[in-house]
């Protein structure tokens, strides 16, 4: 498994708590785990490495070049723990995702993880609220057994959401529509009242 993205203020907290997650649930189920971290930033030094155990092994890697993370990512990775575009990496190679949220304080126990084509209105990660929360979830535990069990569906279901939501062709079909559907004036058409600035914008 691995973490892809930068190591900032508002991903640091979801990452450490997936490491805690994910520490505990190779100790209790007796499951090997290599988390593989891409990315650096100036939060990776509050990183909780001490979670590592004999299930459980962390791959500190630090940024690599655009060109070889799906190199990487292709030949040592089975399943992505990201958000934003860096999710979309992962996605576009058809890696399942799991897509996790942005929170600026610790993220408290109860978190549910879901993977990327479960989330709606093209979310890539949303500030955490309590609607992310549900106590004693097995969210974690069930998504492991979904990517143990049904690898390939899985894959597919990411790649057909990335096509079908972020690609490139989609992006720009989806601008262009909203463009051409959007009504808008002309610089000369507009009232020069509205132009002239006042006092107050002057000064």
């Amino acid at each position: 498994l691995c973490w892809l993205g930068r190591i900032a203020d508002f991903k640091i907290h979801i990452l450490n708590y997936t490491i805690i997650e994910l520490s505990k649930y190779a100790s209790t189920t007796k499951t090997k785990i290599n988390f593989h971290i891409i990315g650096s930033g100036e939060y990776e030094k509050i990183l909780k490495l001490d979670f590592q155990n004999q299930y459980f092994k962390i791959i500190q890697l630090g940024s690599f070049e655009k060109n070889k993370v799906d190199e990487y990512l292709e030949k040592n990775i089975d399943a992505m723990f990201s958000m934003g575009t860096s999710a979309l990496d992962g996605a576009r190679i058809g890696l399942p995702v799991v897509l996790l949220d942005q929170s600026n304080v610790n993220v408290k126990e109860g978190y549910i993880f879901k993977f990327l084509f479960e989330s709606k209105g093209f979310d890539l990660g949303h500030p955490i609220t309590l609607l992310d929360y549900q106590p004693g979830n097995n969210s974690l535990e069930m998504i492991i057994k979904d990517l143990k069990l049904n690898y390939i569906i899985l894959s597919k279901k990411t790649l057909d959401y990335y096509n079908e939501n972020h690609s490139i062709e989609i992006v720009s079909k989806k601008l262009l529509h909203l463009i051409n559907a959007n009504s808008f004036y002309f610089h000369h058409e507009i009232n020069n009242s509205l132009l002239k600035q006042s006092l107050l914008r002057k000064l």
